[in-house]
């Protein structure tokens, strides 16, 4: 094999498969309003169906920059208990700016992921369900705990690699794939004014290996997230809503995410998120009723590389509390 062809490889696998521990996850700026994507343990926790799909182009102007799309839909379990239960206090109160406590019975919920990811001659996708359960501890303090289990497709298109010798016979031709099973874990704490969570992706790890005769293991390493936000009621309409995000994977440094959000008479909200030597995100959104809601960010990084941008689209059903989203976990 030339000594091109074996460098333009080298790089693919360094800056996408990413041997070295390192983020092997797509990014989502917006993961404070749909905290599903990063903890099982949100899986139907209130008393609707939650769908909410997301694009995301990052780095817009660097060629083969990554590409996400996601859909996820989860909702509560029906129980005989939850019929007769009282009006709800929507979580971060979107509507109804009160510190009333929660009075959601124990259940069950279930629910499912997809993601796509493309970056270049790679691409991954994952399609994952999930089951929760929802207990109250006290008057005011509520555990959740939920799992998520499925797989990955990853796969890598050697045509949209550019080779010196397109013939060279140590080259795959064609695209290679290879399936891995996936596992996440959480728990969160909360109470109307305020969560705390912990949850871990890609617990089983393994390698992904696209042919047999060769010795390079990319190593798929588990992903740890802690996150948590308070609630503050400025006024009766206004709410400020700070966050942060923990995200780590052995032995890169810990990430972290700080977050400030305000939302006004549970309808409108902006924000700006710092990514700790990455980026300042600018966000913003809007529920237009009970059916629906929207939300967008721009990441403006401290690199070379163009911004980023991000929107989320969501859909509630069965929402007979009548709450106006987003929540903000």
């Amino acid at each position: 094999m030339k000594k091109s062809t074996r460098a333009i490889l080298t790089v693919v696998f360094l800056l996408f498969f990413r041997p070295t521990p390192a983020q092997q996850l797509p990014q989502h700026s917006q993961y404070m309003a749909n905290g599903f994507l990063l903890n099982p343990a949100i899986v139907g926790i209130d008393d609707l169906t939650d769908i909410k799909t997301s694009y995301r182009k990052q780095w817009v102007g660097l060629p083969d920059s990554p590409t996400t799309f996601y859909l996820t839909a989860h909702q509560p379990i029906p129980t005989n208990s939850r019929r007769q239960r009282r009006k709800q206090t929507p979580r971060f109160a979107q509507t109804i700016l009160t510190n009333d406590a929660y009075d959601l019975p124990n259940h069950f919920g279930i629910g499912a992921t997809l993601i796509s990811d493309q970056t270049g001659p790679n691409a991954r996708l994952t399609f994952n369900t999930a089951v929760g359960y929802h207990t109250t501890l006290s008057n005011n303090l509520n555990l959740s705990v939920g799992i998520a289990v499925g797989a990955t497709q990853y796969s890598l298109n050697f045509d949209q690699i550019k080779l010196a010798n397109p013939q060279d016979p140590a080259v795959l031709q064609g695209k290679a794939t290879t399936w891995k099973p996936d596992f996440q874990s959480g728990v969160m704490l909360h109470n109307p004014n305020f969560y705390v969570g912990v949850s871990v992706h890609q617990l089983l790890g393994g390698s992904l290996i696209y042919q047999t005769n060769t010795t390079s293991q990319n190593k798929l390493s588990a992903h740890y997230f802690v996150t948590g936000g308070l609630r503050f009621s400025l006024t009766d309409r206004l709410v400020l809503l700070p966050s942060v995000a923990l995200k780590w994977v052995s032995p890169a440094p810990l990430a972290v995410d700080l977050n400030l959000r305000a939302n006004y008479n549970g309808r409108f909200w902006g924000g700006v998120s710092y990514r700790h030597r990455a980026a300042v995100v600018v966000m913003a959104g809007l529920s237009l009723n009970k059916l629906i809601n929207f939300s967008y960010a721009y990441d403006v990084p401290m690199s070379a590389f163009g911004g980023s941008h991000e929107v989320v689209l969501g859909i509630t059903l069965n929402n007979r509390s009548k709450v106006v989203y987003p929540h903000f976990w």
